[in-house]
């Protein structure tokens, strides 16, 4: 018999560049790449993921999911590169 855990645990990796504006934004959101929508769709209320940081080798946070996913290109961070949906 398998037992299932109730939430699913995943991890993001982000550069410190992204991850400051996550914290300006209070984590309201997190954008992924298009490349990344079939995992981000399997996303459910009370899953975990775990923020890593580059360049600085670091866990940074645990942010639960409290949504549904969707997909918007309005843009959102007033930063010159383009950003994910």
């Amino acid at each position: 018999m398998s037992i299932q855990p109730e939430n699913n645990y995943y991890m993001i990796i982000t550069t410190p560049t992204d991850y400051k504006l996550d914290v300006k934004n209070e984590f309201k959101f997190v954008g992924f790449p298009v490349r990344n929508r079939n995992s981000v769709m399997k996303f459910k209320e009370g899953d975990k993921i775990i923020v890593y940081v580059t360049q600085k080798s670091s866990f940074a946070a645990v942010l639960e999911v409290i949504g549904e996913p969707y997909c918007s290109y309005t843009q959102v961070w007033d930063d010159e590169y383009i950003l994910y949906p």
